[in-house]
């Protein structure tokens, strides 16, 4: 199976994936004990402070060390960074360039480990004619490995790795 095919039999689905030239398979399982045992997603109320307007500094940083939650170090190319001025302090932001023009960012903050899950994921909408990017952060979700241990997301890279709490977006599954 090459990365990005996907075969379905009955309830299974499974996806091809690659990482660093190894390819693998990923099963995925709706019935499994581990789906049948989530009962919520917990959540912050919306906080508006929390959507921020900025604009996008393109500066590459390619080939910046990243760490798996399995422990596999790799590198990653990142494509700019949005400055955010958030209420409890001025942090910045990697993110990668996704094909629609999006793009894509994992952080982490004060919360995590103990409010909220250890990082999270977010998708931040392309620039705007203008060049402005709306970063809302009300919009962070879980990334898969909160879900299962069978999952291998990467870390935040070290920029994205805050201080500062961000009580915004999805925090913990029940």
């Amino acid at each position: 199976m090459a990365p990005g095919e996907r075969w379905e039999s009955g309830n299974l689905e499974l996806r091809g994936f690659e990482r660093d030239g190894a390819v693998a398979v990923r099963v995925y399982d709706p019935s499994a004990p581990a789906q049948r045992g989530i009962s919520e997603i917990e959540r912050w109320p919306l906080d508006d402070r929390l959507r921020i307007l900025t604009r996008l500094e393109r500066t590459p940083h390619r080939g910046v060390p990243t760490v798996a939650v399995d422990g596999h170090r790799s590198t990653d190319d990142f494509d700019g960074v949005l400055h955010l001025a958030l209420p409890h302090g001025d942090v910045s932001l990697c993110v990668q360039l996704l094909d629609d023009g999006s793009f894509f960012a994992a952080f982490s903050d004060a919360t995590s480990g103990n409010e909220s899950y250890r990082f999270r994921f977010l998708r931040i909408s392309a620039p705007g004619p203008d060049g402005s990017v709306t970063v809302d952060l009300n919009r962070a979700y879980l990334p898969p490995c909160a879900f299962s241990d069978a999952y291998v997301c990467v870390f935040p890279p070290p920029t994205n790795r805050w201080t500062v709490p961000v009580r915004a977006g999805e925090r913990l599954v029940r």
